[in-house]
């Protein structure tokens, strides 16, 4: 018994009758095999016979004698054999990697590469031997040349049967041909049909009798006449011609048939006619058009997508890139294809991609996202977020795919956002600290110059010492309004400085600031008036003069002021013509262009953190764009770098003598009831001595609420309402809004260390409303209430 179970008695009875058959059978074989190398385009073409353990081949041909009728060759390296065990056809690509034959010899395998067989199947499930072509070149064997190949092997069966073989199994297998989905019809060498199975009566709705004897292209081929007169003269070279068309015409309407066209041959190898094979391929062609439509509705998205997309290989190097790289970086695709993913990739960054992509290719884990710098075309920096798969193991794309997209200014904006919590961070607390301070500095300040009012005149030395005090708490003053300042909790007062004058005063607190290394140079011209106030001076000069100096280390640190003329309207909205030029040079180590861009940026810096913050050069900007002006930074590295400042240029400070406070005091007192409002109990006793002293008569309370009830308790009497604005509880805008709902006539006077805007309370300052800024000397003080009062 066979392994198809199909005896060896009756199997090997069959083929001795076959190879037993008359010579002119063997023409006929020798034929059909011709027809089937010519048909499939094959070197090689063979029917062979199956024996009890050999190869036969019935008839063969080939390129030479080896490939001969009764060629034999043992079962073990025999192909054929398949057919007799599964009754299937066998398709071989490649013969150097298929299972049944990667393992023979050289010598079994010869120069054969790729096969394709047919079963010889009589008698029902006789099998007994195959029809192949062999070829010695790797191959694809397309689904129609198998279907050519079993049409034709269904001749040789029909052959087979036409010598005594199973007449009736031969008439069941030519019933199975007609009943085939594929037409296979012949035609003359000028193309008229001359059969026509049963299949093309189904595809093309023509009855067999109506075809036969009709030209070609007559509703058989929707060509013209001159394509298929082309086809069939490429057919009588010995060329199979192969096309694919749509049909429109009746009976067959928006249908689509591929046509091959193979010749045929006589006994005498002479071409006698065309064997043609048509399918219907509408299905096939409308499922790649789907696939088409599908690839460029995908190939679309990628290509107008506003992210990067790229593909690599397993070692990193990009196969493709999406043409939104040119918006993204400047370059175009090709110009980065072919090269490493990681060419480009700030050097800082790399490791961490690194390792990312080693998870991605080694673990196979989906890339997660992962942020890193990307150089520009231009030379700048792209922050990417990056995403990836790794596709590798997929045949339609066998890389890894990366999904980029720029998050540069995204990264800027929420930096920017960080970093303008930060200063308002800073900023309340340095408010905070500065209103508390301020208190304390009223008090120091009011009772000192209480001191030095009420001081002997003969007592000099005295009088030195407080003055020294109060200069000292001038400056303190200073700093609480710096911290207001960078709070914007107060705006500073502009003033018309004399650039000079402020510089040389400033020169001593510069010079310890700078340090003893660093040689200082000043050069302002006589008559550089600038407006602006002079704390705001002295933080531009301080943070840019020890800025130069860490430059340069031990070297000179040059400081120019002067008034220029300008072009055009000048600086600022208000230009007119000259601008006051301030310049800060060193000669130190330079800025490099990529820490130029970023050196007003607030936390940014360079230095140590026992050094630097980065608040510095931001607070600068900040000033300078406030009073209207322009800063530029000209640096060269290794040969140091120029701030330069330009303003528009100021007036003149005013002249002449100042009305003094201490005038005043010659006033004649005057009968007044003062209601003194304020949380801090030293502010509130300071300005009730101050205030008694004058002749007034003082009222104190130490909130909104107490002051509510001390108001109500005299009836009306209370003149004057001099509160502080920020308090617990209530505000002193809303302390003074209850009290004139009783008493609209009742002035009012605020103080507080902050300007009345930036206050948040209930109520909005009243338009009538006067302000002394703490912390206030006695005399300012008294003349402040003498203005509300009058």
């Amino acid at each position: 018994m066979t392994e198809s179970g199909i005896p060896d008695s009756e199997r090997l009875a069959a083929a001795q009758r076959v190879l037993d058959h008359d010579p002119a059978a063997q023409e006929t074989y020798n034929r059909l095999v011709e027809l089937a190398a010519r048909a499939l385009n094959a070197p090689i073409a063979e029917v062979t016979l199956i024996l009890d353990d050999r190869q036969v081949s019935l008839s063969s041909r080939g390129p030479d004698q080896y490939w001969s009728k009764g060629r034999e060759i043992p079962l073990e390296y025999s192909l054929c054999k398949n057919a007799v065990t599964t009754g299937l056809p066998l398709l071989i690509t490649d013969a150097a990697t298929h299972p049944l034959t990667r393992e023979w010899p050289p010598e079994a395998k010869g120069d054969i590469r790729s096969y394709a067989s047919v079963p010889l199947t009589v008698s029902g499930d006789l099998v007994m031997g195959s029809l192949c072509v062999l070829d010695t070149e790797p191959r694809d064997w397309a689904p129609e040349e198998v279907d050519l190949l079993r049409g034709l092997g269904e001749f040789v069966v029909r052959e087979m049967h036409r010598r005594g073989v199973d007449q009736e199994r031969i008439n069941e297998l030519v019933d199975a041909v007609d009943s085939a989905n594929d037409g296979i019809f012949t035609l003359t060498t000028s193309g008229a049909v001359t059969t026509w199975s049963d299949a093309c009566v189904r595809l093309f709705h023509l009855p067999k009798e109506d075809a036969i004897g009709r030209h070609f292209h007559d509703r058989v081929s929707g060509r013209e006449p001159r394509g298929v007169a082309e086809a069939l003269a490429r057919v009588a070279n010995g060329d199979p011609a192969y096309w694919e068309e749509h049909r429109d015409h009746a009976g067959a309407d928006g249908r689509d048939f591929s046509f091959r066209l193979s010749p045929r041959y006589d006994l005498g190898d002479r071409l006698c006619g065309v064997l043609a094979v048509v399918q219907d391929i509408t299905d096939r062609t409308q499922a790649n058009l789907a696939v088409r439509k599908q690839e460029a509705r995908f190939r679309s998205i990628i290509e107008n997508s506003s992210d990067l997309i790229t593909i690599t290989d397993s070692e990193g190097t990009i196969m493709y890139m999406s043409p939104s790289v040119h918006r993204i970086l400047g370059f175009e695709p090709e110009e980065l294809v072919g090269r490493s993913s990681l060419d480009l990739v700030h050097e800082d960054d790399i490791g961490s991609l690194e390792l990312s992509m080693s998870q991605l290719l080694g673990a196979g884990l989906d890339l997660r996202t992962t942020t890193y710098r990307h150089r520009h075309k231009d030379g700048s920096w792209v922050t990417l977020e990056i995403e990836g798969r790794n596709l590798l193991d997929q045949v339609d794309v066998e890389g890894v795919v990366l999904n980029a997209r720029d998050v540069t200014e995204r990264n800027e904006v929420r930096e920017r956002l960080a970093q303008a919590q930060k200063l308002e961070s800073l900023g309340r607390l340095a408010g905070g600290v500065a209103h508390d301070f301020n208190n304390l500095l009223t008090a120091l300040r009011a009772n000192l110059g209480f001191l030095r009012i009420i001081a002997p005149e003969e007592s000099g030395e005295l009088t030195a010492e407080l003055n020294a005090m109060s200069s000292t708490l001038t400056r303190a003053k200073r700093l609480t309004q710096q911290l207001l300042s960078f709070g914007e909790r107060q705006v500073s007062p502009v003033e018309t400085l004399d650039v000079r004058e402020e510089l040389l005063n400033l020169l001593p607190l510069l010079d310890n600031m700078t340090g003893p290394e660093v040689e200082l140079a000043v050069d302002v011209a006589e008559g550089t008036f600038l407006s602006m106030s002079c704390v705001h001076l002295e933080q531009v000069l301080t943070n840019l003069a020890v800025n130069a100096s860490d430059a340069t280390g031990a070297g000179r640190v040059t400081i120019t002021a002067g008034v220029e003329p300008t072009e055009g309207d000048g600086v600022g909205k208000e230009g007119a013509g000259e601008v006051v030029v301030l310049r800060v040079e060193d000669r130190g180590s330079g800025i490099p262009e990529d820490v130029r861009v970023r050196i007003f940026d607030p936390f940014f810096t360079t230095k140590s953190p026992e050094k630097g913050t980065g608040l510095g050069l931001a607070t600068v900007r900040g000033i300078v764009d406030q009073a209207g002006g322009t800063i530029e930074v000209e640096s060269e590295v290794g040969k140091g770098t120029t701030m330069v400042l330009t303003f528009p240029a100021g007036g003149h400070p005013a002249t002449g003598p100042h009305a003094s406070a201490e005038a005043e005091e010659e006033t004649e007192p005057v009968s007044c009831t003062v209601l003194v409002v304020d949380d801090d109990r030293d502010v509130r006793r300071v300005v009730g001595r101050i205030l008694s002293r004058w002749g007034y008569e003082v009222i104190e309370a130490a909130s909104g609420a107490e002051a509510m009830e001390r108001h109500g308790s005299t009836d009306g009497g209370v003149d004057l309402l001099l509160s502080d604005i920020m308090m617990p509880g209530m505000s002193g805008l809303l302390l003074a809004s209850h009290l004139r709902e009783q008493h609209p006539e009742l002035r009012v006077l605020f103080t507080s260390g902050f300007a009345p805007a930036s206050v948040a309370t209930e109520e909005p300052v009243p338009p009538d409303a006067h302000f002394l800024e703490k912390p206030f000397e006695p005399l300012e003080l008294v003349a402040a209430v003498r203005r509300v009062m009058a």
